[in-house]
């Protein structure tokens, strides 16, 4: 019994080594071989192998076993399919940095496995980044785009990366570094590509990735790409040539026409586009030259602008690559200052903050100067509260007949900005106008200048007036003054009568043309004589009397009453009689008249411009009184006198035939008397005497009563 327990027991032994797995078969084992590792870096490396079979060895799996104890109690496995086994490449990643690895072939039939030769390698502590395959993406006449993948960081961190190229021109040509040219790739970009731009059409390039840590640079595979033939223009990258804060001059040239002429070139532009094209903001640029500029201005602050260069043939459109001008923060732009209302201690600066260049204007103001010709607000400032854009201040204290400069000033958080220098000279100060001795074409005036006028250089001063402009000026009437020193006086001449004028002083030197304030005053009326009155008219005298209502502002030399018979307009050429009235008053006795004769008569002014007249009045003396009528026993009454007396006691008059004026002196009747006269205008009684209807003769002639 006790045998049999050992025979069982024994099987049991065996059947339990038959199923225990991965122990090494002792016979009939494929034969594996261990490569050597390669592409070791610092995560990773690159192990080989191989796993010869034989036939009716059963191969479930193999691969390489990997441990970082050596005697790989403790193993990790990368497996490769069955097939692939006979030579195999595996790549081990998340290495630990700096760690000895021990590996081996392995192949495992199920039930057992069967080891190579054990081999180690050592990951690299820290190392320049590692990259994988470089992928050509696209290529054109004048660019290539690249891609790629970093494999290892290197341990540190980055801090550039991109593409490095140089043009190939011959076959055992070196690789490209970064002392060639480069095309960097911003680290926050997540995809490792860039456009290598501003290559020459069909021409051959050497590139590959670069990348820099804190070790060193590492470089991928380098690529040998050729650019296309170009048949659209090509343009070189544009260069800055200058700036402002507000505008940039850019230049390129023509590379090759392509494969027709060109027809147009210039610039395009755009605030949105990256590549923009001639569809968005363009201006040509005229002329033959290969290389050619452009001023682009009047840009918006803190703006970014992409710009191109263009050239167009029969075939297309070609472009330059795209040039980035961003306009920085800046100052404030501010308009030239402008100066009104200048008066000798006061004036009126305006300006505007045309912009603030991307940051808020925190003060503005204006900046005044006698002496600095380029005021800063150092020197002095005045500061203009507000948030308007445009904004003024009234100037107070300052001198007069001096030059100021001026302009505008603004600040922001990047400093302060100016506007152009305005330069202003205030008035001269001129005293009140004051007019004196006013006719009624004459009139002084008189004024002062009162700013002290050793600076002030005076080449002409004077009296500018107008009776039509409120406000004259020397394109006026004006008169000169011939004063020295600050007194102003002139004469003024040839005005007209009863008119109200404006007059101001004037001053004109280097600077320009200064005036005083404006007075107003009004000329006189001309001599004006009022009606003339005649009382106590008698058959030989009367009065006339007469008011002078203006004098013109003159001197009266003399003053009376004209009269005349025969001239219906009297002048002191006719008869005059002088007054000797005190005042305006003009009163004269009238003497020597005749009965019943028409005078007119008006009185008149002399002074120094000569005579002055009123108006006319006539009147007309009174008949003589007829004597009483005596019945005679006659055909007709007599008169009781005779004619030109008052009484039987007087005499009467003596009158020729046919002479009712009593001036005629000859024996005979007047010419015109013809020979019968009574009743006619001849008739001496029918002019003196006029006695209601009733007719009688006198001892000169017969009359009607």
């Amino acid at each position: 019994m006790n045998k049999l327990k050992y025979i069982i027991g024994g099987i049991l032994l065996l059947l339990a080594a038959g199923c225990e797995k991965d122990t090494e078969p002792t016979n009939f084992a494929p034969k594996l071989s261990t490569g050597e590792a390669s592409e070791i870096y610092r995560v990773g490396a690159t192990l080989s192998g191989s796993v010869q079979k034989s036939e009716g060895i059963l191969v479930k799996e193999c691969g390489i076993l990997y441990s970082t104890i050596q005697s790989m109690a403790e193993y990790e496995e990368v497996k490769i399919a069955a097939e692939e086994a006979a030579s195999f490449t595996v790549s081990l990643q998340n290495l630990t940095p700096g760690t000895t690895y021990y590996y081996c072939t392995y192949a495992s039939s199920g039930r057992s496995i069967a080891k190579g030769e054990v081999k180690t390698f050592t990951t690299i502590a820290n190392s320049a980044p590692l990259f994988n395959s470089l992928v050509l993406e696209a290529v054109d006449e004048q660019s290539i785009t690249l891609s790629t993948t970093l494999k290892d960081e290197g341990g540190s961190e980055i801090t550039v990366r991109g593409f490095c190229w140089k043009l190939s021109e011959s076959d055992d040509e070196k690789e490209p570094t970064i002392a060639d040219n480069m095309a960097n790739v911003p680290l926050e970009q997540l995809v490792f590509t860039s456009k290598i731009k501003g290559l020459e059409p069909l021409k051959t390039y050497l590139v590959r990735a670069y990348a820099v840590n804190s070790i060193g640079v590492g470089y991928g595979e380098t690529m040998t790409v050729q650019t296309k033939a170009a048949t659209i223009p090509i343009l070189a990258a544009i260069t800055e040539v200058n700036s402002t804060p507000l505008s940039v001059t850019v230049e390129s040239s023509v590379v090759s026409n392509g494969e027709m002429p060109i027809q147009e070139k210039g610039f395009c532009w755009s605030t949105e586009n990256e590549e923009p094209t001639t569809a968005h903001i363009k201006k040509v640029v005229e002329g033959d030259d290969e290389t050619f500029s452009l001023l682009i201005d009047e840009l918006k602050p803190v703006t970014t602008y992409y710009i191109r260069a263009y050239a167009t043939n029969a075939l297309g459109t070609g472009y330059s690559e795209t040039f980035t001008y961003e306009t920085p923060l800046n100052f404030p732009d501010l308009d030239v200052t402008t100066v009104t209302e200048v008066k000798p201690t006061t004036a009126k600066a305006a300006s505007v903050v045309i912009s603030e260049n991307g940051s808020e204007v925190t003060e503005k103001g204006f900046c005044l100067s006698k002496t600095v010709e380029e005021p800063i607000i150092e020197n002095s400032k005045i500061v203009v509260p507000g948030t308007t854009a445009a904004y003024s201040v009234v100037l107070t204290n300052l001198e007069s007949g001096t030059t100021y400069y001026i302009r505008s000033y603004a600040t922001n958080s990047k400093g302060t900005g100016y506007g152009e220098v305005a330069e202003f000279t205030t008035a001269v100060d001129i005293g009140e106008t004051i007019v004196s001795d006013i006719t009624d074409t004459d009139a002084s005036a008189s004024a002062e200048i009162l700013t002290t006028s050793d600076h002030l250089a005076i080449t002409e001063k004077g009296f500018c007036y107008s009776s039509a402009n409120a406000v004259p000026t020397v394109a006026d009437t004006k008169k000169v003054s011939s004063k020295q020193g600050n007194d102003i006086a002139a004469n003024l001449a040839g005005l007209t009568a009863n008119t109200k004028y404006y007059i101001c002083a004037y001053v004109v030197n280097e600077k320009g043309t200064y005036y005083g304030a404006v007075s107003e005053f009004t000329t006189q009326k001309g001599v004006t004589i009022g009606n003339t009155f005649v009382s106590d008219i008698t058959q030989t005298s009367a009065t006339a009397s007469a008011e002078i209502l203006s004098d013109a502002g003159r001197e009266i030399l003399e003053k009376g009453i004209c009269y005349s018979a025969t001239n219906p307009d009297p002048t002191y050429a006719d008869k005059h009689v002088t007054s000797v009235a005190e005042g305006s008053l003009i009163a004269a006795a009238i003497e020597g008249l005749s009965s019943n004769l028409k005078c007119y008569v008006r009185g008149y002014v002399k002074n120094a411009r000569g005579y002055h007249y009123g108006k006319v009045t006539s009147f007309v003396t009174p008949s003589e009184k007829a004597g009483e009528p005596i019945d005679l026993g006659l055909s007709v009454k007599w008169a009781s006198w005779n004619v030109g007396a008052s009484s039987v006691e007087e005499y009467g008059g003596l009158y020729g035939w046919g002479d009712p004026t009593g001036t005629a002196t000859g024996n005979g009747p007047g010419v015109s008397a013809g020979g019968e006269i009574s009743g006619t205008e001849y008739d001496i009684a029918q002019a003196k005497w006029v006695i209601a209807g009733e007719c009688y003769e006198s001892g000169n002639g017969r009359t009607a009563k």
